[in-house]
């Protein structure tokens, strides 16, 4: 499958490793479709870098807190046949891994920062039995707004923040959610879109 994918992730720890995401986000679109998915993981938390719960408010937004490691919940699903969201369904992160794995085979991803977001991801199937499938060349939103700038005459500092990125195609980031899976998944997909329409003139 050759679609696109806007990606997003909170973890416990810089590093990668098999269990350190806890909130994963996922915006697929396939024939100018858009679906998302967003998923709570219980992680084992022994390891964990005290500043990343912080940094993506963990103890206030964990919906799975409670769980025991390696539990989690799908909490938002596409909408059935009906139009309805479906209820959110509690199960193990290996279920979900080899839902993500799926739906990001032969992807492109795009991400704030994808060779973190990947990376984290990828340690994650591969401790669920998975293997990450998607298209080996990544999108980065920053270099992607860069280069629009770019073209407009104009330059932009190194590194570029998201939340800069945004404003220089004419998006508010502040009326998305910071360090939220989703909406951060939200705001590149938006930021893609200006840009890929000419936004920033």
């Amino acid at each position: 499958m050759n679609h696109l994918a806007f990606i997003d992730c909170e973890t416990v720890s810089l590093i990668p490793g098999p269990a350190t995401i806890w909130e994963l986000a996922l915006i697929s679109r396939d024939e100018g479709e858009d679906r998302e998915y967003l998923w709570h993981i219980r992680p084992d938390l022994t390891r964990a870098d005290p500043r990343a719960l912080a940094v993506g408010g963990y103890y206030e937004r964990c919906k799975v807190a409670a769980f025991a490691p390696g539990e989690a919940a799908r909490l938002l699903s596409p909408p059935d046949d009906t139009g309805e969201q479906t209820s959110p369904k509690r199960t193990t992160s290996a279920v979900i891994a080899m839902d993500v794995a799926d739906r990001l085979a032969g992807a492109h991803l795009v991400a704030a920062n994808p060779a973190f977001d990947s990376s984290h991801i990828a340690a994650f199937l591969r401790a669920g039995g998975e293997c990450e499938a998607w298209d080996y060349h990544l999108t980065d939103i920053a270099s992607l707004v860069r280069g629009r700038i770019a073209a407009l005459g104009r330059s932009l500092p190194f590194p570029l923040k998201v939340a800069d990125a945004a404003r220089a195609v004419g998006i508010n980031p502040d009326a998305y959610e910071a360090h939220s899976a989703l909406p951060d998944a939200r705001l590149v997909r938006d930021i893609f879109d200006a840009v890929m329409s000419g936004g920033a003139s």
